[in-house]
């Protein structure tokens, strides 16, 4: 079941769309991103105890009937799932183009050892338009190098692409990547994250540049009862792929994605992973070598996910953002040491986190990781 968003219906640009579920108890609070859930299809039931179980959006299955897909006012579409109740057991992912959002009318548990790797709804080219990193600009002159690509952004700004080396050609070196800015956002209308850039090419000879690495998904789960992390859910950006040719630039790292979770109850625990970390940015290419990809965000609370990084003339990688403040921004690639080397790309930023208790504020429990900083 399908339907288009207009403004409002439940928070940010989403609207309930759908025949009234016969027979419906009204939930005690209006979801985020939902609305109504008397106006969703009837609740069906999923209890993850499959390792390896995958829920794509564009081919759902048996969860059709159980689903409205809506397109939000930022042109991300998420599919809305309705069921029963909710225990995940075991390791999950979930992807495709649209988001993912469970509309669970029990209790939402993730057990000690699952966890979700959440990729849904990533580098929407609409919602993205603002938030994906920039290439970096091809050299324009033989053994000079391109630049590095930016990291994309979210919550924290993407790191700047580092700057080609000119090879002794005056300058003709690529520029890296501007800055991709922050921005900020409640998750309603549901985010996912986005892009790092790719590298500049090499003006003298085909080659590969460094490619950016994918942002982190967008995944929602809001329930009538109580939500239990005791596993994880990881929305982290991905770190860049593909080693750069010489003289070429590194790419981007992928910008943190979207985490909502919300009931009357929302609890981390102690052993409990929710994470939006951005990945970093790769190295570029040397005079003569290839350079290294990046890493996805780390997710630890406590570091950085690592620049690309190989001991040639290349320009580093930036370090993806992480937790809060300055280091929720990711880093700035290095400019390429000389020799004509690419630079390297810069580092993801943090994408959202939102932990959203009816009444209070959500617990998060000591040892639990949380990173970035979650907003109520």
């Amino acid at each position: 079941m399908t339907g288009d968003a207009g403004g409002g219906g439940g928070g940010g640009g989403t609207e309930s769309l759908g025949g009234t579920e016969p027979g419906c108890t009204p939930w005690i609070y209006t979801p985020t991103n939902i609305g109504d859930v008397c106006a969703l299809p009837a609740p069906g039931t999923l209890q993850g105890s499959v390792s390896g179980f995958t829920i794509n959006t564009d081919s759902l299955g048996s969860l059709a009937s159980n689903t409205l897909v809506v397109k939000q006012s930022n042109g991300l579409a998420i599919a809305i799932i309705h069921l029963s109740e909710l225990e995940l057991s075991d390791a999950w992912t979930v992807t495709g183009s649209a988001a993912i959002v469970l509309a669970v009318d029990g209790a939402a548990s993730i057990d000690l050892g699952a966890s979700i790797a959440v990729a849904s709804g990533a580098d929407n080219t609409t919602a993205c338009a603002a938030l994906a990193g920039k290439p970096g600009g091809a050299s324009t002159a033989d053994a000079a190098g391109g630049g590095g690509g930016a990291g994309g952004a979210g919550a924290g700004t993407g790191g700047k692409g580092g700057d080609g080396d000119d090879g002794g050609a005056g300058g003709k070196h690529g520029p890296g990547a501007p800055v991709t800015p922050a921005m900020a956002s409640t998750l309603s209308p549901l985010v996912a994250g986005c892009a790092g850039g790719a590298g500049g090419a090499d003006n003298a000879v085909v080659s590969t540049p460094g490619a950016g690495g994918g942002g982190g998904g967008a995944f929602q789960i809001s329930s009538n009862v109580s939500v239990d992390v005791v596993g994880g859910v990881n929305a982290a950006g991905l770190g860049a792929t593909g080693t750069a040719d010489a003289h070429t630039g590194g790419g981007g790292g992928g910008g943190g994605g979207g985490i909502l979770l919300e009931g009357p109850i929302v609890h981390v625990h102690s052993t409990g992973l929710v994470c939006a970390d951005g990945g970093s940015g790769g190295s570029g290419g040397g005079n003569s070598t290839q350079g290294a990809v990046g890493v996805a965000g780390k997710c630890s609370g406590t570091a950085a996910a690592a620049g690309g990084h190989v001991n040639n003339n290349g320009g580093d990688g930036g370090d993806g953002g992480y937790g809060m403040g300055p280091n929720a921004n990711g880093q700035a690639g290095s400019k390429s040491g000389g020799g004509g080397g690419g630079g390297g790309g810069g580092g993801g930023g943090v994408g959202w986190i939102v932990l959203h208790q009816v009444t209070g504020m959500a617990t998060i429990d000591g040892g639990a990781v949380v990173t970035p900083m979650a907003m109520p």
